[in-house]
This record gives structure tokens, C-alpha cells and sequence, in this order.
């Protein structure tokens, strides 16, 4: 691992790029360790960690055409007045219904960010109720995801997965105590956490995002994706082969709340999951 210093903004990055032939590929056979990914967490809050760190460490892929969507992490400052309600108003449910609106309706999220944009001026972000944010791109981040939103087709929903809510909360849970980043303890990576509830036929992809006070500011500030080259976290949630999602949220001791969001394409549930798991509670 090596560390490396980067831009100041408002949001915290982390992305694996699952992309073919490009030193970021990672394949192999479920769920068996195959090749390396490369993971790039951008810090970019001056309030935060004022770094990047550099990663290569070896993923979990299936044996299946690449999907061409990065397995990424991201931290947006919270919002208070987003959500007056506060963190027990975050539920996986909640999470993938937004994200759901947004893969079926995009214009009507394009309105969503627009709505926004009076709060920017120049690079600097204004809450209502909040300190300024200094952000890496100002509004250029914004108005590239409108023009994204305004121009995508709508897809279908993914399917709520209570397995793969039960990964993403068992990942919630172990980063409690103020970790970070997509290893768990004893070095599970969400390939890992997610073949305890179930099969992926194809393939996965995990977003983790910390400080965020409800479902929507979520979703938007991993659309927008500020100062992530590539866009990694959007492309995600606009991944046409995922078809199955699942999400989780729960306290931070470092940032107040993370959510974690996990993706798979033909994912068939384990014979552990219960039907009718509880998936709409955070913890």
C-alpha cells in the first residue's frame, strides 16, 4: 500500500474499477481469489483525512463477461436539513427505492440535483444549515450528472435482495467503530460478505458512503460522484446487468452514519436468508 496526497473537496472516494485489459480487470471464478483490482480513495474534505491512499489487493469475480462498473466507497459531508428526521430514517428499503427512482425516472432526478444548484457558489457548496463545503469541482460535478440524468434511458428496477442487505448490514456493523473502506475484519471483501446469503451468476459491485442523513442525499451524492475520476459510483447505480440490490445503514464513530449498497446480477438467495428478513430497519 502507498500513500499519496491529493485534492481538497467535499466528498471521500474510494473506487475499484472492474474493467477488462486495462491493469484494473478482475476476474476469476467464484468465489475463488483470481486477479488483482486497484483501489483509489480520494480524500476530499479539508474537515476529513487530506489524502489519497493507494491500493492493489487481490478481488473476488465471477467467470462471466466483465461488467463495466467500479466497486467504489464514497463520503459527502452530511446534510442536516436533508433529513430533519435524522439516521433512523435511513433503511435498505428507503436506499433502493431511491436508487430505484433514479434508474426509472432519471429526468425527475435531474430535477432532484438542479435543485441544488443555487447552494454552489463557485467551488464552495452552501448547506442550509450548515458550514460551507469546499468541494473539487463545484458545479461542473453537478451539471455533468443533470446532463448524465437528462440524457439516460430509463432502466428497469433492481430487485430488493434480503441477502444482499444482510451483507451490506454485516458490513455496516463491522465499520462501527470508525473503519473505513470495503475490507471487513479478518480481510472480507464484499465478494466474501456477500456469499453468505446467496450465489452471484455473474457479477457484483459494492458502494459504501459515510455522513449522509437520508436515502436521497445518498443516492445524489453518489450520482454526482465530485472529484471521482470516472464517475465510478454512478455507473453503478446505472448498471444495466444488476438487477438485484440490497443496502444497509447503521452508525459511524469517525462520520457520523455509512450505508452500505451492494449490486449483483442473478443473484440467487442462500437457504439461510428467511423469507420475509427484515430489511426496512437500520441498525
Amino acid at each position: 500500500m502507498s500513500h499519496h496526497l491529493r485534492g481538497i473537496s467535499d466528498a471521500f472516494a474510494e473506487n475499484v474499477f472492474i474493467t477488462g485489459g486495462k491493469g484494473h480487470g478482475k476476474y476469476g471464478r467464484w468465489p475463488q481469489v483470481s486477479t488483482s483490482r486497484a483501489c483509489r480513495i480520494v480524500v476530499l474534505d479539508q474537515t476529513l483525512v487530506p489524502r489519497v491512499l493507494y491500493r492493489n489487493y487481490e478481488a473476488r469475480r465471477c467467470a462471466f463477461a466483465p461488467l463495466l462498473c467500479p466497486f467504489s466507497a464514497s463520503l459527502i459531508r452530511a446534510n442536516p436539513a436533508v433529513a430533519p428526521g435524522g439516521l433512523d430514517k435511513i433503511t435498505g428499503t428507503a436506499i433502493i427505492h431511491e436508487i430505484n427512482i433514479a434508474r426509472q425516472n432519471p429526468s425527475l432526478y435531474a430535477t432532484f440535483l438542479e435543485q441544488t444548484r443555487q447552494n454552489y457558489a463557485g467551488r464552495v457548496r452552501l448547506i442550509p444549515g450548515s458550514a460551507r463545503r469546499c468541494t473539487h469541482e463545484g458545479v461542473h460535478a453537478l451539471d455533468e450528472a443533470i446532463r448524465f440524468l437528462r440524457r439516460a434511458r430509463p432502466l428497469p428496477a433492481v430487485g430488493l435482495s434480503p441477502g444482499l442487505c444482510l451483507a451490506a448490514a454485516d458490513h455496516c456493523r463491522e465499520q462501527a467503530g470508525g473503519a473505513v473502506g470495503h475490507h471487513g475484519r479478518g480481510g472480507s471483501d464484499p465478494g466474501s460478505r456477500i456469499s453468505r446469503y446467496g450465489v452471484v451468476a455473474k457479477g457484483w459491485a459494492e458502494n459504501i458512503a459515510y455522513g449522509q442523513r437520508s436515502a436521497r442525499a445518498i443516492v445524489m451524492a453518489l450520482i454526482i460522484d465530485d472529484g471521482v475520476r470516472g464517475r465510478g459510483h454512478c455507473r453503478n447505480i446505472f448498471n444495466r446487468n444488476y438487477n438485484a440490490a440490497g443496502a444497509a445503514s447503521g452508525p459511524h464513530a469517525r462520520y457520523g452514519s455509512v450505508c452500505s449498497i451492494d449490486f449483483a446480477s442473478r443473484y440467487a438467495e442462500g437457504t439461510l436468508v428467511r423469507v420475509g428478513t427484515d430489511t426496512t430497519t437500520s441498525f
